[in-house]
């Protein structure tokens, strides 16, 4: 397998790779009970294959204490959220002047803790916590970029394409997912996507009701959407067809981007970029890296949005992406509340 992640933007820069396409040169797997390694190496080094291996295993850090964080107390946002609420007026204006129909606004929050943050104890949290979603995780031996997306870019399995059109939130204290404004918006989506996968398949893709998805204590509308890819069309084909879709972007596509871009739209690691994989015979599957932190030592850095279209309550949609940010503030304060004993991994 050969993974992949990139950033929302193509001239996104921060401290991960603004794309990267790596081979591993061991991978571990474990699928229905079943355990395996498959080691990989480049065929000018395969005469010190064995020696190669070594070396990595040896170079694994040794098992650590993982402890509770110990999170610090949050400073209060007052400022922040009247100026993201200020950027969704701005966002409706421009609406309301027919320079898009959405625009996806996004905010960030910083957590910080006593102690180094444990990946491994925060992965194990949404893994409990997030079973409706694809839990990922990356690392580069500083930072760590993590989440659990409740979205599907785009499969190529066979020939066979599956994309996902999910748009609309609602949570506990929130309107109805069947509301109106969640229709529109995730109508949207569903149109955009069909749009750019029309060229590169075989007959007009076809899409499913919107049903309502759980992603722990949210739920979306989602659509699935399918097609038959052309003989020459490739993973790398879609993902550049589709990405990024309105669900984080905005509609139509590219007036949403330039919006967004002369407003100083910034998204932190990969966040709604994609995150993946694909196989020795060019099938994969690339999600929506949502729901995500990026942890550097002592500091999570979180971030969500909201898509703004017509009638969008500013208030309304900063309450969404509280609801949004709580998925990886649960999973950070399930750790914190741990008992002290510690935990080993390697």
């Amino acid at each position: 397998l050969a993974f992949t992640g990139f950033a929302f933007s193509a001239t996104a820069d921060g401290p991960l790779p603004n794309a990267l396409l790596s081979i591993p040169l061991i991978l571990f797997e474990s699928l229905d009970g079943q355990c395996s390694a498959t080691l990989s190496i480049p065929a000018g080094r395969l005469q010190n294959a064995i020696a190669e291996w070594r070396q990595a295993l040896d170079k694994l850090p040794p098992a650590k204490d993982c402890r509770p964080s110990a999170l610090l107390p949050g400073a209060g946002e007052m400022l922040a959220d009247q100026a993201w609420i200020a950027r969704c007026q701005a966002a409706l204006r421009a609406i309301a002047d027919g320079r898009a129909e959405k625009l996806v606004l996004t905010r960030s929050r910083r957590i910080e803790s006593r102690q180094q943050l444990a990946p491994v104890l925060i992965m194990s949290q949404l893994l409990r916590q997030q079973s409706d979603s694809l839990c990922y995780a990356f690392g580069n031996g500083q930072q760590v970029f993590l989440g659990a997306t409740p979205e599907r870019l785009v499969r190529l399995r066979h020939g066979q394409v599956d994309a996902d059109a999910l748009a609309g939130t609602a949570w506990a204290d929130s309107a109805a997912l069947a509301g109106a404004k969640n229709r529109h918006e995730q109508s949207l989506v569903v149109r955009a996507v069909c749009a750019a996968l029309a060229p590169l398949v075989t007959t007009p893709p076809a899409s499913s009701p919107p049903l309502e998805h759980a992603a722990g204590h949210l739920r979306h509308l989602r659509s699935r959407i399918t097609a038959t890819a052309r003989p020459d069309t490739s993973l790398f084909d879609l993902i550049a067809a589709l990405h990024p879709t309105p669900a984080v972007g905005g509609y139509p596509g590219a007036a949403a981007l330039a919006w967004l871009e002369a407003h100083g739209e910034r998204r932190n690691g990969w966040y709604s970029g994609g995150i993946g994989y694909m196989d020795q015979d060019g099938d994969g599957e690339i999600s929506v890296a949502l729901r995500s932190a990026l942890i550097d030592g002592r500091t999570a850095i979180l971030q969500a949005g909201a898509g703004i279209v017509a009638g969008s309550d500013p208030a309304n949609e900063l309450a969404e992406t509280e609801a949004k940010l709580a998925t990886i503030t649960a999973a950070l304060q399930a750790v914190d509340s741990q008992p002290g004993e510690a935990t080993g991994t390697r």
